[in-house]
């Protein structure tokens, strides 16, 4: 029971029927994803830090 892997598919999913065009679609999309969360996570953070030196202007 020899499986055929390919190296772009990892262990455990079958590989895509995706046309180029739509892996090329999907790649753009995960990417633009992961910018906005890392976008919102720094903002968020930022909004943190502006709370934090604020807090501690304020209070004193």
């Amino acid at each position: 029971m020899t499986e055929h892997k390919s190296a772009d598919t990892p262990t455990g999913l079958t590989p895509s029927n995706d046309t180029p065009q739509e892996k090329k679609r999907k790649v753009l999309m995960g990417r633009g994803a992961v910018g906005f969360l890392a976008a919102f996570a720094i903002a968020a953070f930022a909004l943190y830090i502006f709370i934090a030196v604020y807090g501690l202007i304020a209070g004193t």
